[in-house]
């Protein structure tokens, strides 16, 4: 494998990471699986989802009606070894739901929640891939659970 300068490593990961949420947002699901390792572990909404098909099958039960848009900010990367690599970002959530596919623009909802979100990446034959994703709420609009 190729020599990864620490700015290099920063702009990969933070590639890798952008891309995740940029997949998420445009429901492509397959461009999401991808920047995780195959057994790439996410917490996601009080569940752990392992692995690749794990993911794609929790995330595609969102509904056609979801709109959402993971808005990354303060995104840092660390770099532990050659191989991986820690990344800690504040992640603002907006989402619109309807009934069915919504026509764009929707009205702009209030942030539904801001997160702390940490994520483990690791240099594979791909590339960097995000090897494990948590996340804890900062804010939450409503009353906090």
């Amino acid at each position: 494998m190729s020599h990864h300068t620490q700015g290099n490593l920063t702009a990969e990961c933070m590639d890798v990471i952008h891309r995740f949420y940029r997949a998420l947002d445009a429901c492509d699901y397959e461009a999401l699986v991808a920047q995780m390792t195959p057994d790439g572990v996410w917490e996601r909404q009080g569940k752990v989802l392992r692995g690749r098909a794990a993911v794609r099958e929790a995330i595609s039960k969102r509904g056609a009606g979801v709109v959402t848009a993971h808005l990354v900010q303060d995104l840092v990367v660390d770099r532990k070894d050659a191989y991986s690599a820690e990344a800690s970002m504040y992640v603002a959530v907006l989402r619109h739901e309807s009934d069915e596919a919504p026509a764009l623009p929707v009205p702009t909802p209030p942030i539904r929640v801001v997160q702390l979100v940490r994520d483990s990446l690791v240099l594979t034959d791909e590339g960097w891939r995000i090897a494990h994703k948590s996340a804890k709420a900062i804010f939450r609009s409503g009353p906090a659970h």
